[in-house]
């Protein structure tokens, strides 16, 4: 892409902002979309993951704790309705 490392440093590192061309350019290269680089929240996560892990972040280990088990619990009841059991290795 042209760029030295020196100043790859200094953009990871905020020191440097990427012109419009750079983001563009390094868009293509990764071969995502620009608004994947410079949208808002975590990249790759829909908005519905990002406000659960935002969430997340805002709870204590009680509530983290909590959230699991209902993950599991819900994990586990589908596994129950499409007939996948959990203590046979597949």
């Amino acid at each position: 892409m042209g760029v030295s490392v020196e100043s790859v440093s200094r953009y990871e590192c905020g020191k440097l902002a990427l012109s419009l061309e750079m983001i563009a350019l390094v868009s293509d290269r990764l071969g995502v979309p620009i608004e994947m680089l410079v949208g808002e929240g975590p990249v790759g996560l829909s908005p519905d993951e990002t406000e659960l892990l935002e969430g997340w972040r805002r709870l204590d280990v009680r509530g983290q704790r909590a959230v699991l088990e209902v993950i599991r619990w819900g994990g586990e009841a589908l596994d129950d309705r499409v007939g996948i059991r959990r203590d046979v290795v597949q």
